[in-house]
């Protein structure tokens, strides 16, 4: 890749080694398929390890009864930054208990 499309070329080169560096994380699986993970810059370090949140929002968003996500990290004394998911609930879910612990 030499850039976006119908965008003027800024000065500094975004190319390593042939590579635009766009800031989106990936992995390719056995198979070969590319799967977008995050951005770099949307990356939560969390005690040593790195957290994109689109990972944990794709975990969260299968419980019935939210509708919507957002991960965010925020400052942390002891964990640089810790992970917060701000959540909102389908409109017809209730939380029940099941009396068992």
């Amino acid at each position: 890749m030499i850039g976006y499309w119908d965008q003027i070329q800024k000065k500094e080169n975004h190319c390593n080694e042939g590579w635009h560096e766009t800031g989106d994380i990936g992995r390719i699986n056995d198979n070969g398929n590319l799967w977008l993970i995050g951005r770099m810059k949307g990356r939560i370090k969390s005690g040593g390890e790195n957290i994109y949140p689109e990972e944990v929002e794709t975990v969260i968003l299968r419980h019935p009864g939210i509708s919507a996500i957002a991960v965010i990290g925020l400052p942390d004394n002891c964990l640089t930054e810790m992970v917060v998911a701000c959540i909102q609930l389908n409109h017809d879910w209730t939380w029940t208990s099941s009396g068992s612990h």
